[in-house]
């Protein structure tokens, strides 16, 4: 895996995309995101990725060090902070019964680590262009939650 990701990282990544499709999609379509086996398989995924990343040294490059700097200079983090909080101030329902709740809760948790890393840390080395980088990956990330909306089984 180190030689394909030093030799292209953004093949690296695809393949990190595929594996992750390949291996959720089924579950969540047969299982739903509240069952223990797509728990399972996203904690699988996750642990793949955290060790990659810390057996090659890559903490830093992936943000999975220590803060760096003063709280003060991330004041513009507040806003975003308010509107990924927008859908909570309606209330919110319970989507599932018992411990389903819970497993469906860190699953996401577990998503939003695997995509952050894969998507935003893999491919950002790969376009030397930010803006062609936050154009590209928004785009796949709209087509995937849009394809996400709808059932395939």
């Amino acid at each position: 895996m180190r030689k394909l990701y030093e030799k292209n990282e953004l093949l690296f990544a695809i393949l990190w995309i595929i594996l992750y499709c390949v291996v959720t999609i089924p579950i969540r379509g047969k299982l739903g995101d509240e069952s223990a086996a797509m728990l399972a398989a996203l904690a699988v995924i996750a642990a793949g990725i955290f060790v990659f990343v810390k057996r090659n040294h890559l903490e830093e490059k992936y943000g999975l060090c220590r803060f760096k700097g003063k709280a003060a200079d991330y004041w513009f983090f507040i806003p975003m902070a308010v509107l990924m909080t927008g859908n909570l101030w309606g209330g919110f329902g319970i989507a599932y019964s018992g411990i389903g709740q819970v497993f469906a809760v860190v699953s996401m948790l577990l998503v939003g680590f695997i995509e952050e890393m894969i998507f935003r840390k893999a491919f950002r080395k790969a376009f030397q262009n930010k803006y062609l980088f936050v154009f590209i990956t928004s785009f796949i990330f709209s087509i995937l939650y849009v394809l996400n909306s709808f059932d395939p089984f």
